[in-house]
C-alpha cells in the first residue's frame, strides 16, 4: 500500500505541471548519442506520455552518428568545419537518406506502434521552411530564414507529434540544416513554451570534468561570460547560441537535460526539481 501511495504523490506532484502546460508547445531536440542509446524506447513513451498530457510536441531530430556510419560505408571521409558538416552533393544524398529514410521513419514507427498519431514532416513535403546558404566552403549547409505560418498553425494546433527532420530548402535546393539551430527557429517561430536539447551530458558545468558543478539555472545575460570562460564550449555553444534566440524571441525556458538519465523528460517537465540545467530570460 505504501507503494501505491508513494506512485499516487508522484502523480499529485505532476498535476500542476500538466494544468500549466496543457495545450503548450514543447519542441524537443533529439539527436546525437541520445538518439543511440539504449533508453530510445524510453525517450519515445516520454514523448507519448507529454502528448496525452495535452502537451504539444513536437520533435526535432538529428541523425549525426547514423550519417558517419553511412559515410564510412561509402567509403567517404567525415569533415567538419567549425562544428558543421561539409556537405558536398554525394554528401547530401547521404544525409537526406538517412534523416528520412532511417531516423524520421524509425521515431514514427515506435511513436505509432504505441498508440500515438504522429507525422514526420521533411523536404519530401510543400515547402514549409525557407533556409538560405551559408558559406561556399561548406557546401550544401544552410540556415533557416523563414518559417511558413501555415507550419506553425499546424504545430500549435494539429493533436499529433510532428516529427521534423532538419532539411530545408533554398530555391529548391535542398540544404543540410545544423538540427540545434533548426529546433531553435522552430521554437522561436511559434513561439513554444520550452525548448528541450536533450545531450549526453549533466547539464551546463562551471567545471565540465565534474558533474557536482552543475549549474540548476542562469540567465540569458551570463551566455556570453559563460563562453568567454570555457565554461560552455564545444558541441553546448550550438545549442545554447540557439536556446538564446529564442529566449529572445519569446521562448520562456530553455532546459539541456541528460538523455542517458530514464524518463529524463518527464523529470524535467513534471516534477518541481527538474534535472539539467535551464537558461531563462
Amino acid at each position: 500500500m505504501k507503494e501505491f501511495i508513494k506512485k499516487a504523490d508522484v502523480l499529485i506532484e505532476a498535476l500542476p505541471y500538466i494544468r500549466r502546460f496543457r495545450g503548450k508547445v514543447v519542441v524537443i531536440k533529439y539527436g546525437g548519442s541520445a538518439l543511440n542509446n539504449d533508453l530510445k524506447p524510453t525517450t519515445i513513451e516520454d514523448i507519448i506520455f507529454l502528448h496525452f498530457a495535452g502537451i504539444k510536441v513536437v520533435v526535432v531530430h538529428g541523425g549525426g552518428p547514423f550519417i558517419n556510419q553511412a559515410l564510412i560505408g561509402a567509403r567517404k571521409k567525415a569533415n567538419f568545419i567549425d562544428g558543421l558538416r561539409v556537405t558536398d552533393k554525394e554528401t547530401l544524398d547521404i544525409v537526406e537518406d538517412v534523416l528520412i529514410n532511417k531516423v524520421n521513419k524509425d521515431i514514427l514507427e515506435m511513436i505509432q506502434s504505441k498508440g500515438a498519431k504522429a507525422k514526420g514532416l521533411t523536404d519530401k513535403e510543400a515547402d514549409f521552411i525557407k533556409a538560405g546558404q551559408i558559406k561556399k566552403e561548406l557546401g550544401f549547409v544552410g540556415e533557416v530564414i523563414e518559417v511558413s505560418p501555415v507550419l506553425v498553425d499546424l504545430l500549435k494546433n494539429e493533436d499529433c507529434i510532428y516529427v521534423l527532420a532538419p532539411l530545408a530548402r533554398d530555391k529548391g535546393q535542398l540544404l543540410n540544416i545544423n538540427a540545434d539551430h533548426f529546433a531553435g527557429e522552430i521554437a522561436s517561430s511559434i513561439p513554444a513554451e520550452k525548448i528541450i536539447f536533450m545531450t549526453d551530458v549533466s547539464g551546463i558545468m562551471r567545471n565540465p570534468e565534474d558533474p557536482s558543478t552543475l549549474i540548476p539555472t542562469f540567465k540569458k545575460g551570463d551566455i556570453k561570460e559563460f563562453i568567454r570562460d570555457g565554461i560552455i564550449g564545444k558541441g553546448m555553444i550550438p545549442k545554447v547560441r540557439a536556446g538564446e534566440t529564442a529566449l529572445e524571441r519569446g521562448v520562456p525556458k530553455v532546459h539541456i537535460i541528460d538523455g542517458r538519465i530514464k524518463h529524463a523528460l518527464l523529470l524535467e517537465v513534471f516534477t518541481d526539481k527538474g534535472i539539467g540545467t535551464e537558461i531563462i530570460k
